[in-house]
């Protein structure tokens, strides 16, 4: 495992935790235990090397195979890195960071599953007990701006009333624009202690031709995607007979803002197309007001979900897996029973069990006219 070049955060997690587990052995040479020690600290840089920022802190990515298989995804990826970094003896400021950053990702309640929230929960037991239980409860943290001392924070936990002391406010009043800030933190807090910093202010858009608006709206859609490539249109349905007076619909594409009337019919159809092999994901394709569907699965014999499911407001299809570089297509047909312009939000996709794998379709605008 040591000579292997083909390592990433996942596996070099484990193997940290491994040769910290081992060095405790006593049954293990002097000159053993050196080289354990060694490689335990080569690791672990190593570990620091795969890591990454965003504005929760620190984090690990996990593989694009990995996310919603057994390795799991970015925060359970970032749970294991934090064990190895405890077990592997790492007494920096970084743990505490991390252990921040994973408080950060928790929504409703818990991770995204159950074995990523045992995972966390493992890994900050693990931090509390390399820590010694609480941390600090009294310090003093002096904060630098561009080199320049802006602020300075002494608290007492134990005779602390309100939260508000631990904050400050300081004016960029009269400073030039700019996107980048250097915040530094100094003093005796201890490196349980971790803190954020919020710019506020106004942000200025540059329009840049008469697309600029589409465009940056494409961007914004294609920046949610990671992973699945979600496309759908829309079509207006025109039934026709046949010499022995048999039913045919014939779908004709709707441009973006082009109008139907009360009563029409419309196709429906999402694509999409995986960058890799996913299970167990949901579609869900929101309906615009004022409309009804007619029928759940416009082809009758083709039916890539497992389960579908129409609700008040969207239509909702599951799948056990896709397939990478697959196209696949679901269909449906609905009715605009009202008169208006509705807006008709971007179908979702995302695998069950790692939200992070998703995808998003471009929103639409409806015409509806009254007859």
């Amino acid at each position: 495992m040591m000579k292997s070049k083909d390592r990433n955060a996942y596996r070099s997690a484990f193997l940290a935790r491994a040769l910290a587990c081992m060095r405790s052995n006593q049954k293990i040479s002097e000159e053993m235990k050196k080289e354990v020690n060694d490689a335990v600290t080569k690791i672990s840089a190593e570990i620091m090397s795969f890591a990454k920022k965003d504005g929760r802190g620190f984090y690990w990515d996990s593989v694009s195979g990995g996310r919603w298989g057994w390795q799991g995804g970015d925060t359970e990826m970032t749970a294991h890195a934090l064990s190895a970094l405890v077990e592997s003896g790492d007494r920096t400021a970084v743990p505490g960071q991390i252990v921040s950053s994973l408080g950060k990702r928790f929504k409703g309640g818990s991770w995204n599953s159950t074995k990523e929230t045992a995972a966390v929960m493992l890994a900050l037991c693990s931090y509390l007990e390399a820590m010694g239980g609480a941390g600090s409860s009294k310090g003093q943290v002096v904060f630098g701006l561009d080199g320049k001392r802006i602020a300075d924070i002494a608290y007492d936990l134990e005779g602390m009333k309100t939260p508000d002391v631990l904050t400050r406010k300081v004016s960029l009043e009269g400073r030039a624009p700019r996107s980048l800030f250097s915040i530094t933190a100094d003093g005796d807090a201890g490196p349980d202690l971790s803190f954020d910093v919020t710019i506020s202010g106004i942000l200025y858009f540059k329009e840049k031709g008469i697309s600029a608006g589409a465009r940056s709206r494409e961007r914004s859609i294609a920046a949610l995607s990671n992973g699945i490539k979600v496309t759908r249109s829309f079509a207006e349905i025109t039934r026709v007979r046949d010499a022995h007076n048999k039913e045919y619909m014939v779908p004709q594409e709707l441009e973006e803002k082009t109008s139907i009337g009360v009563g029409d019919e419309l196709l429906v159809k999402v694509g999409f197309m995986a960058a890799d092999d996913f299970e167990y994901m949901v579609l869900e394709d929101y309906l615009p007001s004022g409309f009804e569907v007619t029928r759940d699965n416009a082809y009758d014999e083709y039916q890539p979900f497992v389960h579908i499911e129409r609700w008040d407001d969207r239509m909702v299809y599951f799948f056990t897996g896709l397939k990478k570089g697959k196209v696949y297509e679901v269909a449906y047909i609905m009715r605009a029973e009202l008169p208006g312009s509705f807006m008709v939000k971007p179908s979702r996709m995302e695998c069950m069990y790692e939200p992070s794998i998703q995808g998003w379709s471009m929103p639409s605008i409806i015409e509806v006219k009254k007859k």
